[in-house]
């Protein structure tokens, strides 16, 4: 049966659909760059590549788009964009992508939604950021910074027992594993350290990139250049520490791919979509849809990199969106305490709540499946007549999840969000 959908559905759905695809987007890069540096190819050639192809495709955009209404820029805009590169994209990408290298997909992902709490964090060390903590909107953005930062170190000091083994794994000796344990404990360490301090740099560059869109209103050219700088800069620090050209040559084609998917796809595009939901939707629309890439990274690493799912690694995610959502919850609620949004949009807060869990019930129903088809694969039993009835069941959750999110919100194309 089709159903038609009139203009204020279109304009509700239209957001939610990008920012899914947004999201599965970024999920499928992060399992193609974990495959590659497995597969030997250096941190910093990887990110150099990816850096250079997304600025060769943002830079015709940036130079149609805005051709007559770039304003002029200056030797200070120019030193802000060169720190914004550093901060946003060089270094956050070689901590990011080193965590990567010696941890695994789902726990990268996972660590990284950490970000949006350490960012509200330096807004108070930096006073840009005021809490009531007698207020509800205090209370909670306090508790879920709290349970935020508990997730993290329970991703990082707890990893469990192995709910979902490797196919990999099995076929070792015990003394293997035993030496394997070993040497990746102390490789798990780096990596969880790397991501701690991807997460504070990228933290740093949400005030700079702030500043910088107030100072120069071109985004797309301020992009381009971003891109640019951040490509020199890993190019020549690349260069200086690795001797040998060797090291530069992608030698397969899945190489090849990954760097020009993230380049064009996993940067350029991505970056697109999240800034037009941004300016549709507000950006606490675009952060409550960090754990949907957390899920989708989760399946695609157990099912197509046959990595271990340990149990800290789920129950640190649980804690790290928990308390993610809380400060989401009490940023919006401060918001509509302090009258800065108005009485349609304290209805669109609740309608984004609502669309939030609806989203994230969605996709846990989706992860429950993962986990019910990988115990059909290796303990052999659930049988084909169950497998079917859970399939069943995550169609019919959708459908009346998709439902569910027509009837939500009641958006004019012509209304504005508020930002934070």
């Amino acid at each position: 049966m089709v159903i038609k959908m009139d203009e204020r559905q279109r304009l509700i759905l239209k957001p939610i659909l990008v920012m899914l695809a947004s999201s599965i987007v970024s999920a499928v890069m992060i399992a193609l760059n974990k495959k590659v540096l497995e597969d030997g190819l250096d941190v910093l050639v990887l990110i150099t590549y990816r850096l250079l192809v997304a600025g060769l495709f943002i830079a015709p955009i940036a130079f149609f788009l805005e051709r007559k209404s770039r304003p002029k820029l200056s030797f200070g805009i120019l030193v802000y964009l060169f720190v914004s590169a550093i901060l946003g994209n060089s270094l956050t990408q070689y901590l990011f992508y080193l965590g990567l290298k010696f941890t695994s997909a789902t726990y990268a992902a996972a660590f990284f939604n950490m970000t949006p709490v350490i960012t509200f964090l330096l807004s108070i060390v930096f006073r840009q950021e005021t809490s009531n903590f007698r207020s509800w909107a205090g209370l909670a953005k306090a508790v879920g910074t709290a349970v935020n930062l508990g997730g993290g170190m329970m991703l990082t000091l707890y990893k469990g027992m192995v709910l979902i083994k490797s196919s990999t794994a099995e076929g070792l000796g015990q003394q293997t594993l035993l030496d394997s344990a070993m040497h990746g404990s102390k490789k798990w360490t780096l990596g969880s350290l790397a991501l701690l301090l991807g997460c504070f740099s990228w933290a740093l560059w949400f005030p700079l990139q702030s500043r910088i869109v107030r100072r120069y209103r071109a985004l797309y050219t301020a992009t381009a250049i971003v891109f640019f700088f951040s490509f020199l800069q890993t190019a020549l620090i690349s260069l200086s520490i690795q001797k040998g050209i060797s090291l530069w040559i992608l030698r397969s084609k899945f190489q090849i791919l990954t760097v020009v998917y993230g380049g064009i796809v996993g940067s350029g595009m991505s970056f697109l979509a999240s800034s037009w939901c941004v300016e549709k939707r507000g950006p606490v629309f675009a952060i409550a849809f960090f754990p949907v890439t957390q899920v989708a990274v989760a399946i695609i690493d157990v099912s197509f990199l046959h990595e271990q799912l340990h149990l800290g690694s789920l129950l640190g995610s649980i804690v790290i969106i928990s308390g993610l959502y809380m400060l989401l919850w009490g940023k919006s609620k401060e918001a509509l305490d302090s009258g800065s949004l108005s009485k349609s949009t304290e209805t669109r807060t609740i309608n984004l709540e609502a669309a939030s869990t609806v989203v994230s019930a969605i996709v846990c129903r989706l992860g429950v499946l993962l986990l019910s088809y990988q115990c059909n694969v290796f303990l052999k039993g659930v049988t084909e007549e169950i497998f079917s009835k859970l399939v069943h069941d995550q169609i019919r959750c959708i459908n009346e999840g998709a439902k569910i999110l027509i009837k939500i919100s009641d958006i004019r194309k012509d209304e504005e969000y508020c930002c934070f």
